[in-house]
């Protein structure tokens, strides 16, 4: 009982506190960034992919905005943004240039047919401006169609119209072997 006592006296002192704070008038404090991590004029990129998942074949689209650290205010004039796409080892496989225009620098890749399947990474640099690097990650994965053979035995060779119809499915892998959990109803 004494501990929910001094706990309610607690709270209310700090909401005292609080509402204290809230009639008094604060000025804004100016935050002194230092030249090497930007400085007062600090940019970032937020870089997106339009999914998280894709196929060989198919198109990644990357979008970076540039916006201002602080403010979030958008680039306002222009400059030259530089996509990688990084497999899972590291290993560069695409690179592209493109303009930043109005706080946006986008970027297109076509998944090739060979490409490893894992974790890649789209990456986007800004070489002539010293803003800090921005990565995203995205996962490429091969698709296959399931391929089985059926095999449908009807029990008679006709039926007529208002026949019960009878058969016998079978189905297997391609690959071999029978596929596991399957059900039919």
């Amino acid at each position: 009982m004494n501990r929910l006592v001094l706990a309610a006296a607690r709270a209310a002192v700090i909401a005292i506190s609080l509402a204290g704070l809230a009639a008094q008038e604060v000025e804004p404090v100016a935050v002194q960034v230092p030249a090497d991590l930007g400085g007062p004029d600090r940019y970032l990129a937020h870089l997106a992919t339009d999914r998280p998942t894709y196929r060989p074949g198919e198109i990644v689209y990357g979008r970076a905005a540039v916006l201002q650290a602080f403010t979030r205010a958008p680039l306002p004039d222009s400059c030259e943004a530089t996509f990688e796409v990084r497999s899972p080892r590291g290993d560069v496989v695409a690179t592209g240039n493109t303009a930043v225009e109005n706080g946006v620098a986008a970027f297109s890749w076509t998944v090739p047919a060979g490409q490893a399947g894992g974790e890649h990474k789209l990456v986007a640099k800004f070489p002539d401006r010293g803003f800090p690097d921005s990565e995203t990650t995205f996962l490429i994965r091969a698709y296959r169609v399931p391929r089985l053979k059926t095999d449908l035995q009807f029990v008679r060779k006709a039926y007529g119209p208002g026949d019960e119809v009878s058969a016998t499915l079978s189905v297997k892998r391609a690959e071999g072997g029978i596929p596991a959990g399957a059900q039919v109803e």
